[in-house]
This record gives C-alpha cells, sequence and structure tokens, in this order.
C-alpha cells in the first residue's frame, strides 16, 4: 500500500483529532492526504488511493449526517476499492457499521475494518445537520 486517504467529519473536534494521530503514524510508512468532507468535494481523485479511511462522529447512534450525505454522493467504483471506517462515540456506535457498510457496498467500495472510539458525549454539544 502507498497512498492513504483519510477523510473526515468532525462536529466537536474529536474525529479530527484521530483522523490527524492516525494520519501521522500511517505517515511513516506511506503517503497520506487528509481531508475534511466538503458539498463541493472532487470525488474523481478518490481513485488515486489504496486505501480510503473515513472518519465521522456518532450521533443518536447513527453516523453523522454529514457523512452520510458525503457517502450518498460518491460515485459508484467499478474496482473495488477498500474502505476503513472509524467512528469517534460516547457509548457505541449503535448501527453506524451497518448503514455505512451498506452505502458503500451498492457503490462497490469494500469496508476492510470498522473500529469505535470512545470519547466524551457531544450528541447536545454540537449536532450539525447535512455537510460542514
Amino acid at each position: 500500500m502507498k497512498k492513504v486517504l483519510i477523510i473526515y467529519h468532525s462536529g466537536s473536534g474529536s474525529s479530527r483529532t484521530v483522523a490527524e494521530i492516525l494520519g501521522e503514524v500511517l505517515s511513516r510508512r506511506v503517503e497520506v492526504a487528509i481531508e475534511r468532507i466538503r458539498k463541493d468535494y472532487d470525488y474523481s481523485k478518490l481513485h488515486q488511493y489504496e486505501l480510503i479511511v473515513l472518519g465521522f462522529p456518532t450521533y443518536f447512534f447513527r453516523p453523522s449526517l454529514a457523512m452520510i450525505n458525503f457517502l450518498q454522493n460518491i460515485p459508484e467504483t467499478k474496482k473495488p476499492r477498500l474502505v476503513f471506517v472509524f467512528a469517534t462515540c460516547a457509548a457505541t456506535t449503535g448501527s453506524s457499521y451497518k448503514i455505512i457498510r451498506a452505502i458503500l457496498e451498492k457503490k462497490n467500495y469494500r469496508m476492510c475494518g470498522f473500529v469505535e472510539i470512545r470519547g466524551p458525549v457531544s450528541d447536545f454539544a454540537l449536532t450539525p445537520l447535512g455537510f460542514s
């Protein structure tokens, strides 16, 4: 593996922090790019990476709406793409794994791993709607 793209959504900063730390560690072995999701994201560059890492907060036991919207707009790929997912949460990611996996599989992206990273509660502190 030579190139990894970490794409994240962060409402209160936890997912951004995890993305940055993960990027720092991975960059010791591979080329890493870290990007925040945006409405005008250039999806055409995804094919340049051997692995895509997605990171997002869990709000009310589901992925953030911003990440769901981002993935619903991701184009289908002809060649299967590997995706590793991390979700930040206070207690549990609930149905996040199933929701993200279902969206990815419809577009020929294959989840090769999923991890929950626990931190402080932020569901009520900041609940972003759509993209930030």
